[in-house]
């Protein structure tokens, strides 16, 4: 699995260095993460430190009544479904397209911790 993952991540590297920005063309915030290659140390734990960065930056969106539910199944107050996406996540996470920039933005060492928990394979630690 962890083979799966770290190919998944250089996918992911390798598309956002290939594009160099956003989906909106424009090139990432400056409080965006450096993307790690892989994991390395322990990775933030998502009981103490995760699980309320996604409930205050995504489940406006990703949870039951949120806009971003739908038929995206894309509910974040489900471990597992978080977990299914993490590469997605990943993605939008490091790139700062997620959260929206209309919505609050978390501080550059909320969005850190995240980027790296998503690397490490989005362990329930």
């Amino acid at each position: 699995m962890k083979s799966f993952f770290a190919l998944a991540t250089s996918v992911v590297v390798a598309t956002l260095v290939a594009c160099g920005s956003d989906s909106s063309g424009q090139d990432p915030a400056p409080s965006c993460p450096e993307l790690p290659q892989q994991c390395t140390g322990t990775p933030p734990s998502y009981a103490t430190e995760v699980k309320a960065l996604v409930e205050q930056h995504c489940f406006p969106c990703h949870a039951p009544g949120g806009t971003g539910v739908g038929a995206a199944g894309r509910d974040f107050s489900k471990y597992e479904i978080l977990q299914r996406d993490k590469a997605k996540a990943l993605l939008r996470v490091y790139g700062c397209t997620m959260p929206p920039k209309e919505a609050p933005q978390p501080s550059a060492d909320d969005r850190a911790t995240l980027v790296k928990w998503l690397v490490c394979g989005a362990p329930s630690n």
